[in-house]
């Protein structure tokens, strides 16, 4: 992307819950060369910024100089009535669970998923179409065919 847009400034994220980057602490791999957004999500938001503010390496928190520099960005949680999680997005692909995918991804996101994605069920088969779209265009459902 750089190469293709070099007369723009890009810069690569990684992008993780809160949960995902207590898990293995991301903030410890942040830096000018790997930045990180993570999207707060619930308790877990207050546990990230805790442990933060506490870092082995030293404050990290959104009030310090390095969390100024920009290499880690903790976003404000999502909205309670929304579900995100990528955690449970791969977790149903492990079971194979195509209703659960059907309410958490987009069509043509989840048929990819299920075709060639890499956290498919080891050994699932391939498949064929899972898309349906109304013939208004604007609505999607999943078809198992």
């Amino acid at each position: 992307i750089k190469q293709e847009f070099s007369y723009h400034h890009v810069e690569h994220f990684r992008l993780d819950g809160a949960d995902v980057a207590l898990e293995w602490e991301a903030w410890k791999s942040a830096s000018a060369q790997q930045r990180f957004l993570c999207v707060g999500r619930g308790e877990d938001t207050a546990a990230l910024l805790n442990s933060l503010k506490h870092s082995t390496s030293g404050d990290r928190g959104p009030d310090s100089e390095w969390y100024d520099n920009g290499y880690f960005v903790v976003l404000p949680p999502v909205g309670s009535d929304i579900d995100l999680s990528s955690s449970k997005v791969r977790e149903a692909l492990a079971r194979d669970d195509v209703a659960a995918l059907a309410g958490m991804l987009d069509p043509a996101v989840l048929e990819w998923n299920l075709r060639q994605g890499p956290y498919r069920k080891p050994g699932a088969p391939q498949r064929g179409s899972f898309l349906h779209r109304r013939e208004d265009g604007r609505a999607t459902t999943l078809r198992a065919q």
